[in-house]
């Protein structure tokens, strides 16, 4: 399975999100790359970081940019799972990547000038469908406060209520779960650590919930998928 990390913004947790992501199915015991298509090279970054460190569990990276088409496809046979981390816009990786990944993952945080890429995101999607048709965009609230008297994330879930009913993202599937804003999501990088060589239980546990969902969503696709073309057989 191939799932790429991107969107029209940075600043939102992007390679956060797939480092945590790669060490999560590793966690499960898949065989994981960590592909990183963001010239700003954090997850090398963190994955070299990593390696100084021999106490912790090796994660598979490597780099890649301009056309990864053939770099992907020759390394999709070697892996079960490769998570891509691409730059926070709309680069050349980011549209090669959803040319074959299984699933897109977009997180954003609970602002204006996030919401407002959420629509040209969802038109990059619609753009890629006849190439990829098999390819799903899932959503998700990142870094979100964890002041329970502060109200931004559904007041920002409203907000996107409001732009499924305008129809300006119908390409793109929101997760209930969210990321938190939590301290432990940014120290444990600095030691070229996951989230899982941690001890916030909190933050594993989003990570966690993220990923359940996703695989979960990923696979009623699939079987719904089947079941068509069994009757159109």
């Amino acid at each position: 399975m191939i799932i790429v990390y991107g969107g029209r913004k940075g600043g939102v947790g992007k390679s956060s999100g797939a480092i945590n992501f790669a060490a999560g199915l590793q966690e499960q015991g898949k065989d994981v790359l960590l592909f990183d298509a963001d010239r700003t090279e954090n997850s090398s970054s963190w994955n070299h970081i990593r390696n100084e460190n021999k106490t912790l569990k090796r994660v598979n990276s490597v780099q890649g940019y301009g056309n990864i088409l053939t770099q992907l496809a020759d390394l999709s046979e070697r892996y079960d799972d490769i998570v891509i981390d691409t730059a926070g816009k709309d680069s050349q990786e980011f549209r090669y990547a959803l040319a074959v990944a299984d699933i897109a993952l977009i997180p954003f945080r609970c602002s204006m000038f996030d919401l407002k890429t959420l629509p040209q995101v969802s038109d990059i999607i619609s753009t890629m469908r006849p190439t990829n048709p098999k390819l799903q965009c899932f959503c998700y609230i990142s870094m979100a406060t964890t002041n329970p008297i502060m109200k931004e994330v559904f007041q920002t879930s409203q907000r996107v209520e409001k732009l499924k009913r305008d129809g300006l993202i119908d390409e793109l599937t929101f997760l209930d779960s969210i990321i938190s804003d939590r301290v432990a999501f940014r120290n444990v990088l600095f030691e070229g650590k996951s989230i899982y060589e941690n001890d916030d239980k909190k933050a594993i546990q989003e990570i966690e919930d993220i990923i359940h969902e996703i695989l979960n969503l990923h696979r009623t696709a699939l079987d719904k998928q089947g079941s068509q073309h069994a009757q159109e057989a």
